[in-house]
């Protein structure tokens, strides 16, 4: 493996997954991370063949939720393990499974971490003039209303590529939202608690 990032773990919550979350943890696999962690979130039956594949992966474990909850209750599931570790990471990397971030951009905000373990970083999208409209104008609408409600900067605001420090999971598990809600409660909550956030520019 030429790649190690061994405090850090991956956190994927996923519902009704294709091929694209099975070729994403093969890429990720290749690279030594503490744990891939994957939350099954209620998914249908047709889908369950994709875990079943990916718990034969060394350092992946799957968490299933019995009935779909939820993004944010995926991700609260996910935080909670990690959190319950004997043996911690400094924090996770949180990923889409339909395979929109690529390999080399979840590297770019592993090594980014180094010297800002305490810091919340976002991998951010540039919107082009090949972005669709409806995420374009919803991502502005939304990175201005964050501002001046709530003075929070960020270039993109829906992005599910996030590293989150072991720091702030205590906080975040009180968190309310089970749906995309959540990830703007994040927001909220990094802002309040103080945590610095750093922008990666990575590919849309």
């Amino acid at each position: 493996m030429n790649d190690s990032f061994s405090k850090l773990a991956i956190l994927i919550p996923s519902f009704n997954p294709d091929q694209n979350l099975l070729d994403l943890v093969v890429g990720l696999s290749t690279i030594s991370w503490n744990e891939i962690i994957i939350v099954d979130d209620g998914s249908s039956n047709k889908s369950k063949i994709f875990f079943d594949k990916l718990k034969a992966f060394d350092n992946v474990h799957v968490i299933t939720h019995s009935n779909n909850q939820g993004k944010g209750a995926a991700l609260k599931t996910g935080i909670a393990y990690v959190n319950n570790k004997a043996t911690r990471p400094d924090g996770v990397i949180t990923v889409d499974s339909d395979g929109q971030h690529l390999i080399e951009d979840i590297k770019k905000i592993a090594k980014s971490v180094e010297g800002r373990e305490n810091d919340v970083i976002f991998g951010v999208r540039s919107f082009g003039e090949g972005t669709p409209f409806r995420s374009k104008f919803g991502n502005k609408i939304t990175k201005h209303l964050l501002y001046i409600f709530s003075g929070i900067s960020v270039d993109d605001t829906q992005t599910g590529l996030r590293y989150l420090p072991m720091s702030i999971f205590s906080e975040l598990l009180t968190l309310p939202g089970n749906n995309y809600e959540y990830e703007l409660e994040c927001l909220f909550a990094i802002k309040r608690l103080g945590y610095n956030i750093t922008q990666i520019r990575i590919k849309t």
